[in-house]
This record gives structure tokens, sequence and C-alpha cells, in this order.
């Protein structure tokens, strides 16, 4: 997803664009937004044919998340639902309003609270995809490395 391009003066620069293994990925997010949003089997395969048919004509030139956007877009539109993760996102804002007491409280430890407030931003995303009811906030934080940690540049 990532290629160098050689700008002027031999800087290099990274540039975001999609790549043909975009596409089933593509189509996966879709058909499990259909299945998220409780839809019929007709609906999963009228998606499916529906983004089938607007790959061919997206670039990848793109950006995945700009690719991947106009594909969502038109499936939240067949759904005739624009935000199907809209109780989900509730439920997963109550959770982190239910933690933001522990977090103050571990971010007072931290030598360095702006990194620590990264830290905790960070876990607040992995919240979002792990299992709820035993996410150990203090030990994900003390196991958490970033893959490129640009902070001290």
């Amino acid at each position: 997803m990532f290629y160098f391009r050689q700008q002027k003066k031999n800087q290099e620069r990274l540039d975001m664009r999609s790549e043909a293994n975009c596409i089933p990925c593509v189509i996966r997010q879709a058909q499990r937004i259909v299945l998220f949003s409780k839809g019929k089997e007709e609906d999963f395969i009228n998606v499916t044919k529906l983004v089938m048919d607007m790959v061919g004509n997206l670039s990848l030139e793109d950006p995945p998340s700009i690719f991947t956007s106009y594909v969502i877009r038109e499936v939240y539109n067949y759904l005739k639902n624009p935000d199907p993760f809209l109780e989900l996102k509730k439920e997963m804002n109550r959770i982190g309003k239910k933690r933001v007491n522990e977090v103050r409280l571990l971010l007072e430890k931290e030598k360095d609270k702006i990194y620590g407030a990264i830290k905790y931003a960070a876990c607040g995303n992995i919240i979002d995809i792990g299992p709820q009811n035993n996410f150990d906030l203090e030990q994900h934080i003390k196991n958490l490395s970033f893959k490129r940690d640009d902070y001290k540049i």
C-alpha cells in the first residue's frame, strides 16, 4: 500500500496508494457491514455485486481510505442507513467514559504526560476491537509499543 516516489533534489516522499490487494478487502468490508446491520442474504449478494461493479471504476492511485470510502458510502446508501455502527459507537463511548477517571490516575503517574496521553489514546483504539469485559488497560499500556515512534524527533 505504500510506495516511495523520488521528488526533486533526491528527496523521498512516502505516498499512499491502493493496490490490487485492496479489492478483496473492500469487498469483505462491505459484506461485514451488511452482516453487522443484520441484512438479509439478498442484501449480502446485492452489496457484493454492487462493490464488484464499483471497483472496476475506481482508481488504485487513490489512497486506501479514499478508495474504501467510495464503496462504503454506496453500501450505506444501499442499506438506507447512514451509520450502521451508531449503536456500537454509543456503547464504546459509554465504556470509554467509565474509564476516564482510571486513565487520569494512570496518567498522573507518567513521567512524560504527553507521551502517556498518546499511549492511552492508542489503547483507546484497541478497546474498540477488543473484548470489552476483560480489557486490561494497564497491561496494554505496559506492553504497548509502536512500530514507528516519531515522538522524540
